[in-house]
């Protein structure tokens, strides 16, 4: 708690130091407290860059840290946010993969944050782009936010 206390106190005086302290963070999300990813989300908000190379197994991370991974995904949608890499997050396979794989806990929490991202209507830009699920290589966040709406409403 006393380290989040040190960095809150100087956050947002300096760029550069802003960037320095994101090192002090680990780099799965799972294991920071919940303070410490409030405090990383904070970072992202200012610095959005921050955001782009943050590679998460969601599969993995959503048995753990539900919420954290949805924010993420929310983040990433609100900002559009794109990888330098193919994608945004690994193991895209495995999301899409096997239906019974992980359950979402909390489905309401999916829904609010990540249903307004979804295209409403069946325009052939949706048909033939990210959000379209007819092309493999095309599994970027936007098919995970489809995917983890779909898991939602099917359970």
């Amino acid at each position: 708690m006393e380290d989040i206390m040190f960095i809150k106190m100087y956050l947002f005086k300096s760029e550069e130091d802003d960037k320095k302290f994101i090192r002090c963070f680990w780099r799965g999300i799972t294991e920071e407290c919940e303070e410490m990813f409030e405090l990383r989300m904070l970072l992202y908000e200012q610095y959005r860059d921050l955001a782009q190379e943050l590679f998460i197994d969601v599969k993995s991370v959503m048995e753990q840290c539900e919420m954290r991974v949805i924010k993420l995904i929310s983040f990433w949608m609100k900002h559009k946010i794109k990888s330098h890499g193919k994608y945004v997050y690994r193991y895209e396979e495995e999301l899409f993969g096997a239906e019974d794989s992980f359950l979402i806990e909390n489905g309401e929490f999916v829904l609010t944050e990540l249903l307004p991202y979804i295209p409403k209507n069946d325009s052939a830009e949706v048909k033939y782009n990210e959000w379209s699920g007819k092309y493999w290589h095309m599994r970027g966040i936007e098919r995970a936010c489809v995917e983890l709406v779909k898991r939602r409403m099917l359970q």
